[in-house]
Formats: structure tokens, C-alpha cells, sequence
């Protein structure tokens, strides 16, 4: 089934003010779904309307704490709506969860991540039905407790199956992890090319060996060393190996930096995997690592790994509709900010007869959350009345 969108346009979110809404399923009692915690926005539903709160900020920052509970004050004013049930992520450890847990609602929903993702997607182009969700981004917690974020879901607006996902490898030091590219490049190439490979020093001359020893050690003990099938972690080790090394920025800084720095008109590409619907690309680390060792252009380099990305998604993408018949496609996620990577994947899953949505009314990154999470209360807990 498909709702009517026809007149959709970019939601209006101004703090202060009543934002623009969306219509929900049906009438639901009143909630409010509580968000990520890094670019939150939260999410208040009144009757069949659901608004969604400007973009917040990250969460764990005190001084933005004190916003967003401003933020909910004030929309809960505009509107006169005094939630009864509270939508959170799965991660136990958000501050948007704790929230949650202690703003006196008498009922409690969680859900994943990436669902979460995909059903805002799919809601703003008025999808109702089984999708394909291809869902890449940083890291969300999945419900086998790993760390997800290089997602083939199969879902609808209440319930999913995670059909596939990236290969995933340890996180060492799990999310400061994510500001320094060589580490999650360490472990992945480690892992794929061997702990003896002396070319790793190459390309990534900036671990002494003394951390490249402390960091193998506790990923076998498993301390601090969660598994990730992140997308955004594979930038980082593809960005590590062709010269992002130290501390980043933000998290996306490699994502960005790779598709500025990648050529245009390559159209070569390396070699990937797939295996029990796990998307690998161990063969793609090591022809890399000869293209640097032979002096090929970075540049190149950065264009071929896009390209490799975007031929092993819409492989995957083939798989499924083989075995599924599902010819509707969804993207979401922070890594679809990179409109290199998304225009190749959407140009390839159109030529291969799929139809593909993209967000209409929100971002792809995390600020689309809240709206995923309000509409799978509504649907998934039979909440509509």
C-alpha cells in the first residue's frame, strides 16, 4: 500500500515555533519519541499529528541537554499534549533513553536504530509496505547487542529482519574509537591481511608499535572492543590507509574527505565478497594496499572505493529481490549525506529495475529518527485508537 505524499515538502522546524507536521496512520494516543542521542531531534504526536522538533545537537553535551528539555517544555505547551508513552532507542546508555525512562510516562517503547531509520524513509514517501532498507551509517546498537550500521533490512512500518549486513570487525576502544581512522583501519586490516604484514607500517605509520600491541590485546580479550558492521567505520579505514591519520574532527570527517579528494570519470572498481548475506570487502584491503604501494592516485583510489561500495550494495540489493521479490528500495543513514556514494547506488539500483526512495521531508542522518521511532509506536503497538 501507498500513502498519499504527493504534496510533501521539507518539514519546517524552527525552535519556538510549532513545526510543520506529519500525518500519522490513525489516531494515537499521545507521545513522544525521544530521538538519538547525536543529532536529536525528538518527535510529539497529538491525535494524528506527529512534530518534529528542530535539530537539537548531541545530547551528552550538558548545555544541549538543557536545550532539549527546553525544547520538549515548549512544543509541549504549543501543542497542550502531555505524552503518555515515551519511544526510545534500544542503546540502555542514551541520554534521549534515560530521558525517556525518567519523564514520568506510563509506558515505555524501544526501537532499533535502524528501523528506525528505514521507517522514516519509508513513511515520508508514503511506503507501507514490505522494503528492502539499506541503512548506512555510523553506529547504532542492534538487537543481537552488537554495533550495526551497514544494514539490509527487510521491514515494513512495524517489525523487520536484519536479511544482511557488512562484514563486521572489532571497534578497539569502541566510540573514541571513532575519532582516530587508523585504529578501526588496524583492526580491519589485521584482520583481512595478517597481524605480520609488514606493509601495514606504510600506511599506517602513525601507530607506534607499542599501541598497535595494546590494541590487539584487547580486542582478543574483547575489552572495550565491540563488533561493527558500520559503513561509516569502513570510510575510516579506507580514509586511514590514503593519509587521514590522527584525530578527527567529527565522525564523518573521513566519510566527507573521501568523496572530495575521489576523482571524477573512474569508473574501475576492487573486489568485494558475499557470503551468508554478509557484504565483505577483504579482497578490496589488500588490492588497495598494492595500489598505494605502487603510487596510484589517491584520488583513484578514493573514486574506485566508492565505487566498489556502491557495486556490492546493489549487488546485495539483487540477492535479496531473488529471494524475496522485494523491488522497493529505501536509503537512510548519515553515510547518505555523501552524494557520490548515494548517487551511484541509486543510479545502479534504477538500472536494475528497482524502485528507489530517499528521504523527502528529512535528512538521512540521525535527526530523521524520532519520526521513524513515533510511527513504529504507532503501528507496532497497536497504539492507533
Amino acid at each position: 500500500m501507498k500513502i498519499d505524499r504527493s504534496n510533501r515538502s521539507p518539514l519546517l522546524r524552527v525552535a519556538g515555533a510549532l513545526p510543520d507536521w506529519v500525518e500519522l496512520p490513525a489516531e494515537m494516543p499521545p507521545v513522544i519519541a525521544c530521538g538519538p542521542e547525536k543529532g536529536n531531534t525528538f518527535c510529539l504526536t497529538n491525535s494524528n499529528r506527529a512534530y518534529v522538533s528542530q535539530d537539537i545537537g548531541d545530547l551528552r553535551d550538558p548545555s544541549v541537554y538543557d536545550v532539549y528539555l527546553e525544547s520538549i517544555a515548549c512544543l509541549k505547551g504549543l501543542t497542550g499534549v502531555e505524552p503518555a508513552i515515551a519511544v526510545h532507542d534500544l542503546h540502555p546508555d542514551y541520554v534521549s533513553t534515560r530521558y525517556a525512562q525518567d519523564c514520568g510516562a506510563e509506558r515505555l517503547v524501544s526501537v532499533q536504530h535502524h528501523h528506525a531509520h528505514a521507517v522514516a524513509c519509508m513513511y515520508e514517501n508514503g511506503l507501507s509496505d514490505q522494503v528492502i532498507g539499506v541503512i548506512f551509517d555510523g553506529m547504532g546498537l542492534g538487537d543481537d547487542g552488537t554495533i550495526w550500521g551497514g544494514e539490509f533490512l527487510i521491514c515494513d512500518l512495524g517489525d523487520y529482519e536484519r536479511k544482511g549486513h557488512l562484514k563486521p570487525y572489532a571497534l578497539p576502544g569502541g566510540d573514541q574509537a571513532t575519532m582516530y581512522p587508523e585504529r578501526m583501519a588496524y583492526s580491519c586490516l589485521t584482520a583481512e591481511l595478517g597481524r605480520g604484514n609488514s606493509d601495514l607500517d606504510l600506511v599506517l605509520p602513525g601507530l607506534t608499535n607499542e599501541y598497535k600491541e595494546m590494541m590487539l590485546r584487547i580486542v582478543d580479550k574483547g575489552v572495550n572492543s565491540p563488533l561493527t558492521s558500520s559503513a561509516g567505520r569502513l570510510f575510516d579505514v579506507v580514509a586511514a590507509m590514503i593519509g587521514f591519520q590522527g584525530k578527527i574532527s567529527s565522525p564523518a570527517e573521513a566519510t566527507i574527505g573521501l568523496q572530495t579528494m575521489a576523482e571524477d570519470g573512474v569508473n574501475d572498481s576492487y573486489s568485494y565478497e558475499i557470503k551468508k548475506w554478509q557484504l565483505g570487502f577483504g579482497p578490496m584491503f589488500g588490492e588497495i594496499l598494492a595500489d598505494i604501494n605502487d603510487g596510484k592516485d589517491k584520488g583513484t583510489v578514493a573514486a574506485m572505493f566508492h565505487n566498489t561500495l556502491a557495486q556490492g550494495t546493489i549487488d546485495m540489493c539483487r540477492r535479496i529481490r531473488e529471494d524475496n521479490g522485494l523491488e522497493d528500495v529505501v536509503l537512510s543513514g548519515g553515510v547518505f549525506y555523501n552524494s557520490l556514494l548515494s548517487g551511484l547506488i541509486v543510479e545502479g539500483l534504477q538500472n536494475s529495475g528497482f524502485n528507489v526512495y530517499t528521504h523527502a521531508l528529512l535528512p538521512p542522518g540521525d535527526v530523521c529518527l524520532s519520526l521513524g521511532q513515533a510511527v513504529i509506536a504507532c503501528v507496532k503497538e497497536k497504539l492507533c485508537v
